[in-house]
């Protein structure tokens, strides 16, 4: 924060003192001007934007920049930030595991509660996840008796690939409201564990 001290003189007797206080502009957030605030407008307005979906699907626990970005393939990390990473950061999908120090070395994100609420809300009318149900997603709805740990999930599915798993089979079954976690608001906890919504009993 800057204080910059601007004076002015009226009619050579009184000295008026203006302080006009600047904030610098969070260092993340610098980053959202013209077209990047126009597309994060949309996304947010219109729901989840492909792209964001897409990243919502990688984000397995905590994640750096770099992990996500490969995860998705992307090249560019001026587009990455611009159409992945701000849009969901902004909408409060994701968050930063150091929110104090953006820019650490060692910054990672990870999906808050409110983005598995929220996809599960949009799914019920509003134009966001929607579609058919994948052969992974019945597979793991299948299986899915009571509540069950990840493990447990996975081993019922004689899936060895933790990554294969929870992105062709668990993160879609959240994201579209199938199940749920027994502790949304820790997602991350060892205790963890998973059941199927009446969504979910429904379909089946």
């Amino acid at each position: 924060m800057t204080f910059q001290p601007r004076f002015s003189i009226t009619n050579n007797m009184t000295t008026a003192i203006v302080i006009v206080i600047r904030r610098k502009a969070h260092p993340v957030y610098r980053e959202v001007t013209g077209e990047v605030t126009r597309e994060v407008t949309r996304g947010v307005t219109r729901g989840v934007t492909g792209e964001v979906r897409k990243l919502l699907l990688m984000c397995r626990g905590d994640m750096s920049r770099w992990q996500l970005q490969e995860a998705l393939s992307l090249k560019s990390e001026e587009n990455f930030r611009q159409l992945y990473l701000m849009p969901a950061l902004l909408s409060g999908f994701i968050e930063m595991t150091i929110p104090d120090k953006p820019n650490s070395r060692i910054q990672k994100y990870r999906l808050t509660p409110k983005c598995i609420a929220f996809l599960q809300k949009t799914d019920n009318g509003d134009g966001g996840v929607t579609g058919e149900v994948t052969g992974e997603v019945r597979k793991l709805l299948l299986v899915c008796h009571s509540e069950m740990s990840r493990w447990q999930l996975q081993k019922a599915l004689s899936l060895k690939s933790e990554e294969n798993f929870r992105q062709l089979y668990l993160m879609p079954a959240l994201l579209s409201g199938f199940i749920e976690m027994t502790i949304p608001d820790k997602p991350n906890s060892r205790m963890q564990k998973y059941r199927l919504t009446p969504k979910g009993i429904a379909l089946l």
